[in-house]
């Protein structure tokens, strides 16, 4: 299972999830993401894809927006 994350249509990373693939079709998925300053502010795009033993890719979770704003830390 995988997440994309993706700005203006340009895939940034794809990020393995950690769970089986069993229990990704349960609704049941965690990933690990560290992004730290890779991403320059501005709104960005993920989903999750699912690949089969027959390397079938179904979308198991629609594209969702959030934004990355900019930081007031130096």
């Amino acid at each position: 299972v995988r997440m994309r994350i993706m700005q203006d249509n340009a895939l940034r990373t794809t990020i393995t999830l950690t769970r089986t693939a069993q229990q990704a079709l349960l609704g049941i998925a965690t990933a690990e993401v560290n992004l730290g300053s890779s991403l320059e502010p501005g709104t960005y795009w993920y989903d999750v894809w699912l690949t089969d033993a027959d390397s079938n890719l179904s979308r198991i979770y629609p594209a969702c927006a959030f934004v990355v704003l900019q930081s007031s830390n130096p």
